[in-house]
């Protein structure tokens, strides 16, 4: 069998899980191919059509609390299913310039997607405040950039015999069934999966002294990609909670972005910072991540995050805001504790309480953390849904 797999970038996470997809794909015995804006040079022409996008929506004044894709226009790629022939083609995040909807029904192959975001059954937006999606934006007035990209993803859709939706959690499901756009299509839930065999515990006391901390001191962990940009991610509300954490901690960070910049970020919480920049290496998360006596996530939307899935893999225990698929990965009070959104107060206890535990009921949280990642999350296990899922839609 021949998977055409298609994702926009070789970083984020869609493509982190696109990664561990295509090497479990591999040892399952099937072809692979992974496209990219980066394929045959065209990765130049693909930023210069983002940044047209991004001036398009800058004349619009489109919310800029929402991240939107126009896809205005597309490099596209007829080339490599031409030159590939798959018997599948594997979407995940498709935008930067990479697809249009138009082009999806020119593939001529069945298709299956997997939805790391609202946009596939949205109209622009990656991600929805309110309900406006389910009816197709008929509630907006004047030209609704919204509704539409809605317009041409329905006709485009219209088109397409065979294609299966896949979402990697189940509140995206619930929310795709929802939308008139996937309605009469397979929506299958199938989680993002994890190698436990690179992320695995390690003894708390050597891997702080790998990363050059005494074996005693509490390090709370946040992702800080974005730091300066992605109102998402929350970058300054976890501050704010940081500087409200009374006990002597170490906050470690780790993600792309400007060092300076980043150190400025995390200087209000006045907690010693341990910023180790963006990590390509999956032992040196495993060791992070080990490290960790929790790892600290304040973002607003998210779908089934892939930091999360690896910390618990790793034994260390998340604090969060109960948003998106966190709540499916986190069992609260069991394995991890989450607060309703912007209730930093509860945050704050939360984080107190775990920090302070004694070592037996960490021993607990930490064991019952990697306990749910084996149980849901194991990458052998949801590779082969993935292959019954390509079998099925080929038949």
């Amino acid at each position: 069998m021949k998977i055409l797999i298609v994702n926009a970038t070789k970083l984020g996470g869609a493509a982190v899980a696109v990664n561990r997809l295509e090497t479990q794909l591999t040892r399952e015995g099937l072809e692979v191919k992974r496209v990219t804006v980066n394929n045959y040079g065209k990765g130049k022409i693909a930023s210069v059509i983002f940044l047209v996008e991004q001036l398009f929506l800058r004349v619009l004044r489109v919310d800029k609390g929402i991240f939107y894709s126009p896809a205005l226009f597309s490099i596209g790629i007829n080339d490599e299913i031409k030159e590939f022939n798959p018997d599948i083609v594997h979407l995940h995040w498709i935008n930067g310039a990479l697809l249009k909807p138009e082009d999806l029904a020119e593939f001529n192959k069945p298709t299956v997607w997997t939805m790391h975001d609202m946009w596939p059954f949205c109209g622009a937006e990656h991600h929805s405040n309110d309900n406006k999606y389910k009816e197709g934006y008929k509630s907006e007035s004047k030209f609704s950039l919204n509704r539409w990209l809605w317009e041409r993803k329905t006709k485009t859709y219209q088109k397409i015999k065979k294609m299966v939706f896949v979402s990697p959690s189940r509140w995206l499901k619930k929310k795709a069934e929802q939308s008139c756009l996937t309605e009469g299509r397979e929506i299958v839930y199938l989680p993002n999966g994890i190698d436990l065999k690179k992320y695995y515990p390690e003894d708390k006391k050597v891997a702080k002294s790998k990363l050059g901390l005494k074996p005693d001191v509490l390090v709370v962990l946040v992702g800080a990609a974005f730091a300066n940009g992605d109102k998402n991610k929350n970058i300054n509300l976890a501050v704010k909670i940081l500087s409200k954490i009374k006990k002597d901690i170490v906050v470690v960070a780790v993600g792309k972005g400007d060092k300076d910049k980043v150190k400025k970020v995390f200087e209000k919480s006045g907690k010693r910072l341990l910023y180790l920049g963006y990590i390509d290496d999956e032992d040196r998360m495993r060791e992070i991540y080990s490290a960790s006596d929790v790892f600290l996530m304040c973002s607003k939307n998210e779908n089934l995050p892939n930091m999360a899935i690896e910390s618990m893999a790793c034994g260390t225990s998340v604090v969060a805001f109960d948003v998106g698929g966190v709540g499916e990965i986190v069992d609260n009070k069991v394995n991890g504790f989450l607060s309703s959104y912007g209730d930093i107060n509860d945050v704050v206890k939360n984080l107190n309480m775990l920090l302070t535990f004694s070592s037996k009921q960490k021993i607990e949280f930490y064991s019952n953390s990697r306990k749910k990642i084996v149980q849901n999350y194991d990458l052998k296990k949801t590779t082969k849904q993935v292959i019954e899922v390509y079998k099925k839609l080929i038949s």
